[in-house]
Protein backbone atom coordinates (compact mmCIF):
# COMPACT_ATOMS: atom_id res chain seq x y z
CA UNK A 1 0.00 0.00 0.00
CA UNK A 2 1.10 3.08 -0.88
CA UNK A 3 1.36 6.23 1.98
CA UNK A 4 -1.93 8.09 0.47
CA UNK A 5 -3.77 4.91 0.56
CA UNK A 6 -2.55 4.08 4.09
CA UNK A 7 -3.16 7.35 5.36
CA UNK A 8 -6.88 6.71 3.76
CA UNK A 9 -7.31 3.70 5.77
CA UNK A 10 -6.20 5.19 8.78
CA UNK A 11 -8.76 8.26 8.00
CA UNK A 12 -11.43 5.72 7.76
CA UNK A 13 -10.19 4.11 10.86
CA UNK A 14 -10.39 7.48 13.14
CA UNK A 15 -13.85 8.06 11.77
CA UNK A 16 -15.13 5.00 12.68
CA UNK A 17 -13.74 5.12 16.05
CA UNK A 18 -14.79 8.80 16.40
CA UNK A 19 -18.07 7.78 15.44
CA UNK A 20 -18.39 5.04 17.96
CA UNK A 21 -16.76 7.34 20.70
CA UNK A 22 -19.57 9.74 19.72
CA UNK A 23 -22.20 7.34 19.75
CA UNK A 24 -21.28 6.06 23.08
CA UNK A 25 -20.88 9.31 24.24
CA UNK A 26 -23.88 10.37 23.21
CA UNK A 27 -26.06 6.90 24.42
CA UNK A 28 -26.06 8.15 27.83
CA UNK A 29 -27.30 11.21 27.32
CA UNK A 30 -30.02 10.31 25.48
CA UNK A 31 -31.22 7.91 27.89
CA UNK A 32 -31.07 10.31 30.27
CA UNK A 33 -32.87 12.58 28.06
CA UNK A 34 -35.60 10.03 27.96
CA UNK A 35 -35.56 9.37 31.65
CA UNK A 36 -36.02 13.33 32.27
CA UNK A 37 -38.80 13.74 29.66
CA UNK A 38 -40.23 10.80 31.47
CA UNK A 39 -40.04 12.18 34.79
CA UNK A 40 -41.25 15.74 34.21
CA UNK A 41 -44.25 13.02 31.99
CA UNK A 42 -44.91 11.58 34.98
CA UNK A 43 -44.88 14.78 37.44
CA UNK A 44 -47.33 16.46 34.76
CA UNK A 45 -49.59 13.60 35.78
CA UNK A 46 -49.00 13.69 39.10
CA UNK A 47 -49.65 16.80 39.62
CA UNK A 48 -52.96 16.95 37.18
CA UNK A 49 -54.55 13.89 39.41
CA UNK A 50 -53.22 15.97 42.67
CA UNK A 51 -55.64 18.88 41.19
CA UNK A 52 -58.63 16.58 40.69
CA UNK A 53 -58.51 15.15 43.73
CA UNK A 54 -58.61 18.49 45.08
CA UNK A 55 -61.20 19.07 43.34
CA UNK A 56 -63.27 16.08 43.74
CA UNK A 57 -62.50 16.86 47.98
CA UNK A 58 -64.06 20.13 47.40
CA UNK A 59 -67.00 18.97 46.15
CA UNK A 60 -66.93 15.97 48.49
CA UNK A 61 -67.34 18.45 51.19
CA UNK A 62 -69.92 20.90 49.91
CA UNK A 63 -72.08 17.68 49.57
CA UNK A 64 -71.42 16.69 53.31
CA UNK A 65 -71.73 20.20 54.35
CA UNK A 66 -75.37 20.77 52.19
CA UNK A 67 -76.66 17.15 53.12
CA UNK A 68 -76.20 17.41 56.92
CA UNK A 69 -78.19 20.51 57.08
CA UNK A 70 -80.91 19.22 54.97
CA UNK A 71 -80.65 16.04 57.52
CA UNK A 72 -80.88 17.86 60.82
CA UNK A 73 -83.79 20.57 60.02
CA UNK A 74 -85.95 17.37 59.94
CA UNK A 75 -84.42 15.56 62.40
CA UNK A 76 -84.65 18.39 64.88
CA UNK A 77 -88.91 18.43 64.28
CA UNK A 78 -88.69 14.81 64.92
CA UNK A 79 -86.58 15.71 68.46
CA UNK A 80 -88.65 18.41 69.45
CA UNK A 81 -92.04 16.06 68.59
CA UNK A 82 -90.52 13.03 70.26
CA UNK A 83 -89.57 15.22 73.43
CA UNK A 84 -92.99 16.85 73.70
CA UNK A 85 -95.15 13.76 73.56
CA UNK A 86 -92.52 12.18 76.62
CA UNK A 87 -93.58 15.06 78.46
CA UNK A 88 -97.05 13.89 77.66
CA UNK A 89 -98.69 11.90 81.12
CA UNK A 90 -101.46 9.46 79.26
CA UNK A 91 -98.49 7.51 77.05
CA UNK A 92 -98.71 3.93 77.65
CA UNK A 93 -95.54 2.27 78.67
CA UNK A 94 -95.15 1.06 75.36
CA UNK A 95 -95.62 4.07 73.61
CA UNK A 96 -92.99 5.80 76.05
CA UNK A 97 -90.44 2.87 75.43
CA UNK A 98 -90.87 3.57 71.09
CA UNK A 99 -91.09 7.44 71.99
CA UNK A 100 -88.01 7.45 73.67
CA UNK A 101 -86.29 4.85 71.37
CA UNK A 102 -86.88 7.17 68.51
CA UNK A 103 -85.68 10.50 70.39
CA UNK A 104 -82.46 8.26 71.58
CA UNK A 105 -82.28 7.34 67.89
CA UNK A 106 -82.41 10.90 66.77
CA UNK A 107 -79.98 11.81 69.14
CA UNK A 108 -77.60 9.42 67.91
CA UNK A 109 -78.23 10.85 64.58
CA UNK A 110 -77.70 14.17 65.82
CA UNK A 111 -74.75 13.35 67.13
CA UNK A 112 -72.85 11.79 63.85
CA UNK A 113 -74.23 14.76 61.83
CA UNK A 114 -72.66 17.39 64.18
CA UNK A 115 -69.41 15.20 63.92
CA UNK A 116 -69.60 15.12 60.06
CA UNK A 117 -70.18 18.96 59.90
CA UNK A 118 -67.22 19.36 62.37
CA UNK A 119 -64.53 17.61 60.21
CA UNK A 120 -65.80 19.63 57.10
CA UNK A 121 -65.02 22.91 58.83
CA UNK A 122 -61.49 21.00 59.81
CA UNK A 123 -61.21 19.99 55.89
CA UNK A 124 -62.48 23.44 54.75
CA UNK A 125 -59.74 24.96 56.99
CA UNK A 126 -62.38 26.82 59.03
CA UNK A 127 -61.93 25.10 62.44
CA UNK A 128 -58.76 25.09 64.53
CA UNK A 129 -58.15 21.58 66.49
CA UNK A 130 -56.41 21.85 70.12
CA UNK A 131 -54.99 18.76 71.08
CA UNK A 132 -55.55 17.96 74.44
CA UNK A 133 -54.61 15.15 77.11
CA UNK A 134 -57.53 13.30 78.80
CA UNK A 135 -57.85 10.65 80.75
CA UNK A 136 -59.99 7.45 79.47
CA UNK A 137 -61.03 6.91 83.29
CA UNK A 138 -62.38 9.88 83.99
CA UNK A 139 -64.45 10.11 80.81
Amino acid sequence: MDDRAHESVDRENVTMSEGVATSAATEPNSREELLIAELRKRTAELEEANRELRRVSHYRSLFLARMSHELRTPLTSILGFTEILLDQEELTDTQRRFCQKVQDSGLQLQASLNQLVDLSRIEAGHTEVFLQEFSLRET
